[in-house]
């Protein structure tokens, strides 16, 4: 064979192996992607906001420059022309607790559509902006901490209005689209004229709307629980304490026990209309039960131990659940996940008698049961710490998932959990999950935090909305 040939040859094979690697990435390039074909439960719902997570604008609406930076709350809310699509309520704000005089943002929400689009008929191009302006009260800024839905598809509002010289409690109520109803409390607005803050909110089976958190006392030194009641239309319930509303204290109050700094976190009602009520105080938690009048009622009564500290309560069939975090310091903490009998009693079938502690560093802040198609499953959601990240800190969003007994769900995410980094890698990560609800058909949505602690130039951080497989 000459050296031609051979030269021709070498080059008919190159020429087919070239083909061959040409052929291999196309194939590649036009493959269904892999997570199609693995999607499972615990991952991001890839149909939602084209990833799975919507960021929002850090200027809301555009000419408040500073906000969206935490999303504090999400709610589910059905669409009324179908009640199988489900939408996303989400207020957020800057995460600051206070700002200059005269910036007037008060409450700030959005509203997303199924599939994770801003929906434009909702209060103004998507916004809706509760300004208590008209009230007389001295607002500078405000943020929502509770979210709720009235049997008509209503949307109520609660949160902390900063006036300045502290915060106050404000409660407003929206259409189903957004717009302030002022046939609620006569113009759509009530607050509290007094030193407060509200922590949770929950709709009564009878219509009623009960708030709970903590009012400064009289003498402007020691906070006491309170809790507040209203009738469907926004008027304070007479039958339910002093003119609707109860303030007690449930550590002493003396400041060596903590008693400075106690208020109600979380709350939700019994069928018979007892009301459950968890309470912080800085060093512990403790459960407390009501009558459907605001009369204490002695037979539950849980001390936890010293510094244990909760941040959501929740009732699944008869046991009461709680979770949030216990001891630690600089910032890293375990988080907890309780389980109390309907007498509060820890129960031994769960955990470690009654309890379980993650061994990673970290806070557990909403949480959510799965529907009757997950029985027995209980997913939390909340941030991881490690340690910084070049400087600042190191925070990963966070979702658990646990077995009625208190076991890691192995099938949800990467052995029980999803960490998720949202933002930048290298530079202080910053990222939380604040609020959990579970969607109509079963996944799981999100609100939060990403982007990036103390850096000096924007985007700083941004708050986020996230959607999860259920199943």
């Amino acid at each position: 064979m000459s050296n031609n040939q051979k030269s021709n040859r070498m080059l008919f094979r190159r020429k087919k192996l070239g083909v061959a690697l040409i052929a291999i990435v196309l194939a590649l390039l036009t493959a269904k992607p892999v997570w199609r074909a693995l999607a499972a439960a615990g991952d991001l719902d890839m149909s939602f906001s084209g990833g799975g997570r919507y960021k929002l604008p850090l200027a809301f609406p555009a000419s408040n420059t500073g906000y969206g930076r935490n999303v504090d709350e999400v709610l589910i809310q059905a669409d009324p022309n179908n009640v199988q699509v489900e939408r996303v309520i989400a207020a957020y704000s800057n995460g600051l607790t206070c700002i200059a005089p005269g910036a007037n943002y008060d409450f700030l929400l959005t509203r997303l559509t199924s599939s994770g689009t801003k929906d434009s008929a909702f209060g103004n191009n998507g916004y809706a902006t509760i300004n208590f302006d008209s009230t007389g009260l001295p607002v500078q800024n405000g943020t929502v901490t509770a979210l709720a839905l009235q049997s008509n598809n209503k949307i109520l509002v609660a949160g902390n209005l900063c006036t300045g010289g502290g915060n106050a409690v404000g409660l407003a109520r929206l259409t189903v689209d957004g717009d302030l109803d002022t046939s609620f409390s006569g113009d759509g607005l009530w607050f509290f004229l007094g030193i407060s803050e509200v922590s949770d909110m929950v709709v009564q089976s009878d219509g009623k709307i009960l708030l709970v958190g903590r009012m400064l006392d009289s003498t402007g030194t020691y906070w006491k629980s309170a809790l507040w009641r209203f009738n469907t239309n926004g008027t304070p319930d007479g039958s339910f304490g002093t003119n609707g509303y109860l303030h007690t204290t449930v550590w002493s109050g003396s400041s060596t026990d903590g008693g400075v700094r106690e208020g109600f976190k979380s709350v939700y009602v019994q069928s018979d209309g007892k009301i459950v009520a968890l309470n912080n105080n800085g060093s512990g938690y403790r459960l407390r039960r009501y009558t459907a009048n605001g009369a204490v009622d002695f037979t539950l009564q849980v001390n936890a131990a010293t510094g244990d500290s909760g941040n959501s309560i929740r009732p699944v069939s008869s046991n009461i659940w709680v979770i949030g975090s216990t001891g630690g310091s600089s910032g890293q903490y375990g988080a907890i996940f309780a389980r109390n009998s309907a007498n509060g009693s820890p129960d031994a079938s769960f955990g470690d008698n009654g309890k379980v502690v993650s061994s990673q560093p970290s806070v557990w802040a909403d949480s959510a049961p799965m529907p009757f198609s997950f029985p027995s499953k209980y997913v939390i959601a909340g941030w991881n710490s490690y340690p910084p990240v070049n400087f600042g800190r190191n925070e990963k969003a966070v979702i658990t998932r646990y077995s009625g007994t208190g076991v890691l769900d192995t099938s949800f995410g990467t052995n029980g959990s999803t960490e998720e980094t949202i933002g930048f890698l290298f530079v202080s990560p910053h990222s939380r999950y604040s609020s959990i609800r579970i969607g109509l058909s079963g996944k799981i949505v999100t609100g939060g935090q990403g982007g990036n602690f103390d850096l000096g130039f924007p985007p700083n951080e941004f708050g986020v909305v996230a959607r999860y497989l259920g199943n």
